[in-house]
């Protein structure tokens, strides 16, 4: 009997604090939320939350939270990091009392977010991955767990710039779902989307790739890997790798490419670096692997069926008829050899 009473008790405080929740939700307003979302950011990342759009709430049958236009600032700075036009989440409210986060839905729209690799080789999001050690001096505060059914993602641009080269690559999905992502782990099984490229070395400054392909991260074993595949002027190309570890970063990876003419899409100084890409932005970071290519030209090499070892530790890369293993390559200066008479 006097488990059935506390039983009673508990039930009976329970539905008192929905029902006092509910009311204060319904009726009053939801500023103190997108206050107390705005502290979080302040305090645990040194970055400014501000959202322009309002939270709009619901209870029933789950906990939904609907948010108009946000932007989250670069850390400890001004500059916008990742923006939103809109996001709808869907909470189911038992597990919460566990402290674990169950997100049945999830649906972002307009999203934009900037990855920064700094002059000094840092990025703007080293802040933001998981695993980062804590500030000395504060408490540590109870985990909370996290699972989520899957992201869609609408209009989506993830963009990434090298401050040391110089390079900006801005990936454009117009649509994106991803598999379950339940604490560390993420699988996105079908990426569809467009890579827009810009260099000042690039002929014509910028190049638009349509690209497919999937990922999957273990966030706890800082790992993952994946598979690409794209279109360059009716050539198929292919790249499948895998991340030992995040940072700093240990990638190795296979690119298979049917031709490609490299004059095209490199300009050149001189002929001073006929034969060689300049990968010294790349220096410091640890990505191996084999370039694969059917047919290729690039200044004075012309060459099938060849494979290179890329090394970006090297900080460039020799296409050259030494450094090439295949069926041909050799230096082409332009020149053909006379036709013999009757031929």
């Amino acid at each position: 009997m006097k488990w059935l009473k506390l039983a009673g008790i508990v039930i009976t405080l329970l539905m008192m604090l929905v029902a006092g929740t509910t009311a204060y939700l319904l009726f009053g307003d939801t500023r103190w939320l997108a206050a107390e979302l705005a502290r979080a950011a302040r305090e645990q990342w040194q970055r400014t939350l501000t959202i322009d759009g309002g939270i709009e709430l619901s209870l029933w049958p789950e906990l939904g939270f609907r948010v108009g236009k946000a932007r989250l600032s670069e850390s400890g700075g001004d500059e916008t990091f990742a923006a939103i036009e809109s996001a709808r989440l869907s909470i189911a409210p038992w597990p919460l009392l566990d402290r674990k986060i169950v997100v049945t839905s999830c649906a972002v729209e307009g999203l934009n977010l900037v990855l920064i690799r700094r002059r000094d080789g840092t990025l703007n999001i080293a802040d933001l991955l998981p695993g980062k050690a804590p500030d000395q001096g504060r408490a540590p505060r109870p985990s909370w767990r996290i699972d989520i059914a899957g992201v869609g993602l609408t209009d989506a641009r993830v963009g990434w710039r090298d401050q040391r080269s110089d390079m900006a690559v801005t990936l454009t999905m117009p649509t994106l779902t991803t598999g379950r992502i339940g604490g560390d782990q993420l699988a996105i099984d079908d990426i569809a989307g467009r890579l827009d490229i810009a260099h000042p070395k690039l002929p014509a400054k910028s190049l638009a790739l349509p690209i497919g392909g999937r990922l999957a991260a273990d966030f706890a074993r800082s790992s993952a890997a994946g598979a690409l595949s794209a279109q360059l002027d009716g050539s198929g190309i292919a790249l499948n790798f895998e991340v030992a570890r995040f940072a700093p970063l240990s990638l190795a990876f296979t690119l298979d490419i049917d031709r490609i003419d490299l004059d095209k899409y490199l300009a050149r100084d001189g002929h001073d670096d006929a034969g060689r890409i300049d990968l010294a932005a790349l220096k410091g970071l640890d990505i191996r692997g084999d370039i694969r290519i059917g047919r290729l030209r690039f200044g004075q090499v012309a060459a099938s069926n060849i494979t290179l070892a890329f090394d970006a530790a090297a900080g460039a890369l020799e296409l050259t008829p030494r450094a090439m293993s295949g069926d041909t390559a050799r230096r082409d200066d332009g020149k053909r050899p006379a036709r013999r008479a009757g031929h």
